[in-house]
């Protein structure tokens, strides 16, 4: 083995290198972490959205916001802290990428064309869809990049595997995997 770099999951853990190999592929150990980081927030999110009262007041606020305001529940207030915590989480998944893309003020408009279409594969509020949608985009992304390296091709290409990915579901789906018709 070299120096730095583990043999397996369990070694990565035990003798804290900065690769591992998994599946014959090395990763760095910061992009496994930032994988487990968005796992733990997808699943922090699903938890609070359903089983929690804030998530119940949230759901029943985008639903029927008047009945909820009947109730005596300040929905501008909830709908302020969601704001917050989107924000917020926003500001994790920022400082999470700094070390792979530049600082800037607008270094998140590269990922809100992508963020959409994950959402759109996925289907309109849910996070199981989400979750799939973020890993085909991966997938079709990878498949771009190596396509375009591959046969010299402009970088575009992977960019563009992306929007075909998304043309070819809502063909076949158009409310996404997961989503529900209205």
């Amino acid at each position: 083995s070299q120096p730095g770099k583990a043999d397996s999951i369990l070694a990565w853990f035990s003798e804290h290198t900065t690769t591992v190999d998994v599946m014959g592929v090395t990763f760095p150990s910061y992009r496994l972490f930032i994988i487990v980081l968005g796992v733990v927030m997808l699943v922090g999110l699903h938890l609070l959205m359903n089983y929690s009262r804030l998530g119940m007041i949230i759901r029943a606020g985008v639903q029927d916001r008047e009945m909820v305001e009947a109730l005596g529940i300040n929905v501008e207030r909830v709908f302020t802290l969601v704001f917050a915590l989107g924000a917020g989480l926003a500001a994790l998944g920022g400082i999470g990428a700094a070390p792979f893309i530049p600082v800037e003020p607008v270094m998140g408009d590269r990922f809100l064309m992508q963020g959409f279409i994950t959402v759109v594969i996925g289907g309109m509020g849910s996070y199981s869809g989400a979750a799939v949608g973020a890993l085909l985009l991966g997938l079709a992304r990878a498949f771009g990049d190596y396509l375009a390296l591959k046969f010299s091709l402009t970088p575009a290409i992977s960019e563009a595997s992306t929007v075909i990915v998304m043309a070819i579901v809502l063909l076949v789906r158009p409310a996404g995997f997961f989503g529900r018709r209205e």
